[in-house]
């Protein structure tokens, strides 16, 4: 029981990719990190200014650093995909804080803008 309750440290990455959007391009991305024991915690997407471009941000759990730069070097290798890279941890933090921030003013009462 008590190995049960004892989490192992895993590693988290911050992905980010600038996809067409098209159908089956989430399916690509999720079984091509599946496939490397990589696992997905969180992942969001949003449509972007530029007409047919999405931004899909990916949250993987995974201990081999390795492995995961072979996984963004093969999602760059995607038809759909336009742009790979891992976010550091800070970036992150403030892109969250940030679109947060926005989230807060848009809900606000007119007299707090």
């Amino acid at each position: 029981m008590k190995a049960i309750m004892e989490k192992k440290a895993v590693n988290k990455t911050v992905i980010c990719l600038m996809v067409e959007n098209q159908p089956n391009v989430l399916a690509r991305i999720s079984s091509l990190v599946g496939r490397r024991s990589f696992n997905i915690s969180t992942i969001t997407a949003s449509e972007t200014n530029v007409s047919g471009i999405t931004k899909i941000t990916l949250v993987v759990n995974g201990d081999d650093e390795n492995v995961l730069y072979q996984i963004i070097a093969q999602m760059k290798k995607l038809e759909n995909v336009n742009e790979a890279y891992v976010l550091p941890d800070t970036a992150f933090t403030e892109s969250c804080f940030w679109s947060r921030l926005k989230q807060h003013r848009r809900n606000a009462l007119p007299c707090m803008k």
